[in-house]
């Protein structure tokens, strides 16, 4: 049986027994070397219970200090695993507006798609996701009322805003950043051949 020895670092590197392990290493090692480095000075000036004080207090010292980078370490772990936490229910939240049927709720449409818009602004890290939402709702948009053309617009608009931001954030490489346009493109254009089919100009009413 083979062992992946990267693969099991990988998967204790996420345990809190593995950042003990080390900071307890890292108090082993350093203490060894300090001592190691102070004993000529120490064992000629010092009785042999002064030495093991000193060195004591050394280990003592890189301890409080492992333990401090340990805890500011951890706080920051939990703290980003909060915000992430966050923009994911942020997510969820506009892809259910967005999903809404109905022309009485064209409203909450309206609203998942400015909600996409100001979670790409926090978190451009997440406008693919955004936009396989965004193009996925226009080849699926209704034309059988006024309200559509709006929503039409407005998400046309907040991809092309996303693609700008994912851009500008430098979150995505030019060639994927130009396939992800190519996407968006199809999805705009078959939305409006709809749009004309029912005998409707996707381009002529402005946004809500």
């Amino acid at each position: 049986m083979r062992i992946n020895i990267r693969s099991l670092l990988k998967k204790a590197k996420g345990s809190g027994l593995f950042l003990v392990g080390l900071s307890l290493a890292t108090i082993v090692a350093v203490t060894i070397g300090v001592t190691w480095w102070l004993w000529p000075y120490l064992s000629k000036e010092e009785t042999p219970t002064n030495i093991v004080q000193s060195v004591t207090f050394v280990a003592a010292a890189i301890a409080t200090a492992v333990f401090a980078f340990w805890r500011i370490s951890v706080a920051q772990g939990q703290a980003e695993l909060a915000k992430q936490e966050h923009y994911h229910s942020r997510f969820q939240r506009a892809s259910m507006l967005l999903a809404e049927q109905g022309i009485s709720n064209s409203h909450a449409r309206i609203s998942g798609l400015h909600a996409f818009r100001f979670l790409i602004v926090d978190a451009p890290e997440m406008g693919l996701q955004a936009i396989q939402v965004i193009t996925s709702f226009l080849a699926q948009t209704p034309v059988d009322d006024d309200h559509d053309v709006s929503e039409f617009t407005l998400a046309r608009m907040t991809a092309e805003f996303i693609c700008n931001t994912m851009e500008s954030k430098r979150v995505i490489e030019a060639d994927a950043l130009e396939s992800v346009r190519s996407e968006v493109d199809y999805a705009v254009k078959e939305a409006a051949k709809n749009f004309v089919a029912a005998g409707k100009n996707p381009f002529e009413r402005p946004v809500r």
